[in-house]
């Protein structure tokens, strides 16, 4: 598996069992295969940066999927453009067609949109990761009512 952006901040351990969960192995087989209990493989799997780097190494495995089914929606919308403007289509057809079409471009923007938003929100989760350092509170600067 390739190496992931979050690593940074997670044990070897934690690595591994991000890696085995990105791949599909079941608690159980991931606490055998780490050493682990089954609470500490849960309890890994809870951290945010665990969660980002399984995200991402499932993403890595479905690629390929991906970019074929992409593939095969261009090809579907360039199909139905055809459909759609051939001179024997009838009209019912046509409409059908131009619908297809209409509702392939909703759903393709609607993954756009929430591409971009999950971004946006890894890359807050990020800097606030970076950005959490524990800080001991001052007893005197509590208020007290």
């Amino acid at each position: 598996m390739q190496a992931v952006s979050n690593v940074a901040r997670l044990t070897d351990t934690e690595i591994a069992i991000a890696q085995y969960r990105a791949a599909g192995r079941s608690v159980p087989e991931i606490a055998v295969a780490v050493g682990r209990s089954h609470d500490a493989v849960y309890r890994a799997l809870r951290k945010p940066a665990v969660k980002v780097v399984v995200a991402e190494g499932r993403a890595l495995e479905l690629q390929p999927s991906y970019d074929l089914a992409r593939s095969q929606v261009e090809r579907s919308i360039a199909k139905l453009v055809e459909v759609r403007d051939a001179d024997r289509t009838t009209d019912a057809n046509r409409i059908r067609a131009s619908l297809a079409i209409a509702e392939l471009a909703m759903s393709l923007r609607k993954v756009v949109v929430e591409a971009v938003d999950l971004a946006d929100v890894e890359g807050r989760l990020a800097e606030l990761e970076a950005d959490s350092t524990p800080v001991e509170e001052d007893p005197d600067d509590a208020a007290t009512y």
